[in-house]
């Protein structure tokens, strides 16, 4: 189990936010398409403020149940993945344990590391290209965000399906 500590910057100029973190040092980690499924029974995860997620990004394949534990000014959730080496075996176990798919997307994602944060830039039909900012603290996020000098605006402790609602993609 791991603590996930985590904003997210919408609107963000890629190209120049590539280009600082090439300039302090980052390194490009990945980049592709990543389809991700979220389960739920009969609300069940979500009253408890948290998701199952399956995601597959290449041959990769990661079930995650993510619990949010605070939304300040950052977001900190709990987080338990485990690799799965047969994606539609898991939706069936799933199903056959009751569990629906609440939401399916696809997005284009690119994965940067700059020392101890990861820099993930989402892009999605019809959503401007927003970034996550994942760090060792609240007090790193947030001072990186400032380093990067992102409008306070625009940073926010949203879950990716509060970003959707943002632009109006209740999905």
């Amino acid at each position: 189990m791991i603590t996930e500590i985590e904003v997210k910057v919408l609107e963000v100029n890629k190209e120049a936010v590539v280009a600082g973190l090439l300039e302090r040092g980052g390194e490009r980690l990945s980049a592709g398409e990543v389809v991700t499924m979220y389960f739920d029974r009969n609300d069940e995860i979500k009253s408890k403020k948290a998701v199952l997620r399956l995601r597959s990004k290449g041959e990769e394949v990661v079930l995650c149940f993510k619990k949010v534990l605070n939304k300040g000014e950052v977001k900190t959730a709990e987080e338990v993945e485990v690799k799965i080496d047969n994606q539609e075996e898991m939706v069936r176990i799933l199903q056959a344990m009751g569990f629906e798919s609440t939401l399916t997307f696809v997005q284009n994602r690119e994965t940067y590391r700059l020392g101890r944060f990861v820099f993930e830039f989402d892009s999605l039909p019809g959503i401007p290209t927003f970034l996550e900012i994942e760090g060792p603290s609240e007090k790193e996020v947030l001072a990186i965000c400032k380093d990067f000098d992102f409008p306070e605006e625009q940073i926010k402790s949203w879950t990716v399906t509060e970003v959707f609602s943002h632009y109006g993609k209740n999905l």
